[in-house]
């Protein structure tokens, strides 16, 4: 029998946008019943939630593409003022 303990790793970035894709999805869910049944009066709810994720999605999404370029360019400047070791010659 194969095991997989130990196999699976996830970054903190992973798990932070699928938790957020997640309770996206949850309130997706819960906005489409509530207008697909008439809303029993929180359709003024459900507009002003509307409104707020369609703002707010183009930001989030410029963040995240922000953030993951700044990662890079930290890393490029991390690895250009570490001292390489390939370069070294060692004698045996």
């Amino acid at each position: 029998m194969d095991r997989t303990y130990g196999d699976y790793y996830f970054t903190a970035w992973g798990l932070i946008l699928t938790l957020l894709g997640t309770a996206l999805a949850a309130m997706k869910t819960v906005v489409t019943n509530l207008i697909q049944t008439g809303g029993g009066g929180r359709l003024k709810l459900v507009s002003r939630v509307i409104s707020t994720s369609s703002a707010l999605s183009p930001r989030i999404c410029a963040g995240i593409v922000f953030a993951e370029r700044f990662q890079r360019l930290a890393n490029a400047r991390l690895a250009r003022s570490t001292p390489s070791t390939s370069s070294c010659e060692c004698h045996h």
